[in-house]
């Protein structure tokens, strides 16, 4: 028994020496390895070159020039790899310049003499300006062990089918009741001896769609067409104008509505237009320190005693109103407490925006007889809370009502002391 376990023991190792030497062993370069023969679980690490082979990647090229990129379009560029060396060479993403860019690569060991492809893909994002350069890149690894990594790089400059000079159109703080226009260009870039861009009565706008379908009512879009000494833009070839209209009715606060615009050109990438603002009312104050959420106004700290007495702090606002343009407004401050603190309307009218706008200084003096008593070392405060009532003028907006906070702080030593006469 004892002589046929020793047999068997022989000749399982025998086979696994003989498997061994195949798995690793020396390639007849006149009979490559078939690496795809053999079963997945039973593969061995390629990425470990035995002494004296080597697997060898050349490329047919490393850099390539995709020219012009569309934007919103996807682009392929296969790089050629071939294994001049004699052992399976592996390929491996290591990482790429943006998540825009990808590489496929062969999953399988590429046998000695044989090629293999490398498709590196990039997709150009909608919001990308035309005329800018672009340039990504993917670094593969591999088990040559001159060049253990590669980076292919695409490069190129961005174009687009159809682009808007200005994707965004902010419309500022407008009143409910006011209506505002904003305008931009949307330009063709198509070549004109381009087939795709002969169209019949020229480049338009086909449709027109809204993301928020509840307040599409509020705005009117309209498009009219530009001439060439119009487009303002180099490899612009065609264009219009997008005129985009609010209209009153919009509830208060901010507000941000998209418009998608498809043009005449059947396989031009959709582009969006932007539209972002705020309601406001037809009547209120802006200005530093003032909080239109909570109309109030906070001046800070006023220092008691002499030497500060009857200067006190000051703020310089403005009194905005939306009205029509031969409507009498005439805007007056109605009330101030408590003594010390004034309020004061400003004579120099402005108009601009469709609104009236008014200077509001705000100032508050503590008079002598209040001045808080002098406390050796003491930088204690006192709390203080005023009320400003103005009477528009406007037939909505009839009065503003702003609360007033400031601080009063108790005299120093110094403060207290008589000042000299003239000082």
């Amino acid at each position: 028994m004892w002589r046929i376990l020793i047999v068997a023991t022989l000749v399982g190792l025998g086979l696994g020496v003989a498997r061994a030497w195949w798995d690793v062993g020396s390639f007849d370069t006149a009979a490559p390895l078939r690496a795809f023969d053999f079963p997945v679980g039973d593969e061995p690490d390629y990425w470990q070159v035995p002494d004296g082979r080597r697997a060898k990647a050349k490329f047919d090229s490393l850099r390539f020039d995709f020219g012009k990129l569309e934007v919103g379009h996807t682009m392929r560029h296969v790089f050629r790899v071939t294994n001049e060396g004699d052992f399976p060479l592996m390929l491996a993403e290591r990482e790429s310049s943006c998540v825009c860019t990808a590489a496929e690569l062969s999953e399988r060991p590429i046998p000695p003499g044989e090629t293999a492809d490398v498709t590196l893909e990039w997709n150009a994002p909608a919001d990308a300006r035309p005329g800018e350069p672009y340039r990504q890149w993917a670094m593969i690894d591999t088990n040559d062990s001159d060049q253990a990594s590669v980076t292919l790089v695409v490069e190129g400059k961005l174009a687009a089918a159809v682009a808007a000079e200005s994707p965004v159109l902010a419309f500022g703080t407008v009143a409910g009741s006011q209506t505002k226009v904003l305008s931009t260009r949307v330009l063709s870039y198509r070549a004109a001896g381009d087939p795709a861009a002969a169209i019949a009565g020229g480049f338009s706008i086909a449709a027109t769609e809204f993301d928020d379908p509840a307040t599409a009512e509020f705005f009117d879009v309209r498009t009219e067409p530009l001439m060439a000494n119009e487009l303002g833009e180099p490899g612009a070839t065609a264009g219009v104008r997008l005129s985009v209209t609010l209209k009153p009715g919009l509830p208060a606060g901010p507000f941000h509505q998209t418009i998608r615009l498809r043009s005449n050109l059947a396989d031009a990438t959709p582009i969006a237009v932007s539209l972002v603002g705020e309601i406001g009312p037809d009547a209120f104050v802006s200005g530093p320190g003032y909080s239109r959420r909570t109309s109030t106004l906070n001046l800070g700290r006023v220092d008691a005693g002499r030497g500060t007495a009857g200067k006190g702090v000051e703020r310089r606002l403005t009194l905005v109103v939306f009205s029509p343009a031969d409507a009498a407004i005439a805007p007056r401050v109605v009330e101030s407490t408590p003594a010390g603190l004034q309020a004061e309307i400003g004579p120099e009218l402005s108009e601009r925006d469709g609104a009236l706008h008014w200077p509001l200084t705000v100032r508050f003096g503590l008079p002598d007889a209040e001045a808080v008593p002098a406390v050796p070392g003491s930088a204690d405060a006192t709390e203080k809370t005023g009320r400003i009532v103005l009477e528009t003028g406007h037939g909505t907006v009839k009065r503003i009502e702003m609360t007033v906070k400031f601080s009063v702080a108790a005299a120093s030593a110094k403060d207290a002391r008589p000042q000299p006469n003239g000082d």
